[in-house]
């Protein structure tokens, strides 16, 4: 499979492309304590973040996002993590539950300056 089919795939499986946002992030669970992370890319339904701090697929998490200069609140559900208990980073896939006409928006900015 060549590199615009496997694209293609990932598109289909996911419903939208994921674009690389690198921005300062917290994440945490309700009522917990929240820890920094840096975004790594974003979907229409998704974001993936670096975080040193591990959580288990299926935990419900809070995302602050700090995109120039203004907080985005985001909702979501970690779907997967990659890096083992113990190591020192994690990338956290998680699935929006609150989607937010502001992720949209940067998405949307996004996909057109791409």
């Amino acid at each position: 499979m060549d590199q615009d089919s496997m694209q293609l795939s990932q598109i289909e499986r996911r419903g939208s492309l994921r674009i690389r946002l690198q921005e300062r992030a917290q994440i945490g669970q309700p009522g917990k304590d929240y820890h920094n992370a840096i975004s790594y890319d974003i979907s229409e339904s998704g974001i993936s973040v670096k975080s040193y701090n591990y959580i288990p697929e299926k935990t419900q998490v809070n995302i602050i996002l700090d995109h120039k200069g203004q907080s985005l609140n985001l909702e979501g559900e970690v779907i997967w993590v990659s890096g083992k208990s113990g190591s020192n980073q994690y990338k956290i896939g998680i699935k929006i539950t609150n989607p937010s006409g502001e992720l949209t928006n940067i998405y949307n900015y996004l996909l057109r300056i791409d």
